[in-house]
């Protein structure tokens, strides 16, 4: 028969687990003697959390940045790109009238604002009167 002092035992519970409550429950003095055992576990434990978000942190800030120059490079540099190799072709091809190098610029720095300002605006992918207005301000 079991001992009336000691606590019931749920029969699923690791043997381990069960002796070291059972054992806490009647000598306090071994948690805190476990507590100090495990304190260079758990340092351990902090380090490798603390590794683990670091590089989390460095991956997703390493994405963040790739994702913005791609649209720097390939979104806005790729306007400005298009505008000036439209611009020197005309004028080596074409002709080197200043009004029309200056229609072809002015077309390009149209398209980016027009991009900066469709990009802040809250209506995502329409043309609101907002943004027609300060598309057709002088700058």
């Amino acid at each position: 028969m079991d001992d009336l002092n000691s606590p019931p035992v749920d029969a699923s519970m690791d043997t381990g687990m069960t002796e070291f409550l059972l054992s806490a429950m009647y000598h306090p003095e071994t948690l805190s003697h476990w507590i100090q055992k495990q304190e260079t576990k758990m340092r351990a434990f902090c380090l490798i959390l603390t590794s683990l978000s670091s590089f989390l942190m460095a991956l997703y800030t390493s994405t963040n940045v790739n994702r913005w120059w791609n649209i720097r490079t390939q979104g806005i540099g790729g306007i400005k790109a298009a505008t000036l190799d439209l611009q020197w072709t005309v004028c080596q091809c074409v002709t080197r009238d200043n009004d029309i190098l200056s229609a072809i610029r002015r077309y390009g720095q149209a398209s980016l604002k027009l991009f900066f300002l469709w990009r802040g605006d809250g209506e995502k992918g329409q043309l609101t009167d907002s943004i027609k207005e300060q598309l057709m301000e002088d700058d």
